[in-house]
């Protein structure tokens, strides 16, 4: 996911240890498709982007919780 990731302009800012568990519940199927993307959303973001329009990514990831 992270190559997906970084192919798309997007970083992945998790650490190993959070990355390892989202790969864990992926497999074991634990978190729907809606969780995984909003653990996505919470943890990636593009380089380009300006600091506010980080803000507005995570404000809306928070709210689509």
């Amino acid at each position: 996911m992270e190559w997906f990731l970084l192919r798309n302009g997007f970083e992945l800012h998790a650490s190993n240890d959070e990355m390892v568990a989202f790969a864990l519940a992926v497999a074991l199927n634990d978190l729907s498709r809606e969780d995984s993307e909003g653990w996505v959303r919470r943890h990636a973001s593009r380089e380009s982007w300006s600091p506010a329009r980080h803000e507005r990514w995570r404000r809306e990831a928070r709210a689509s919780r």
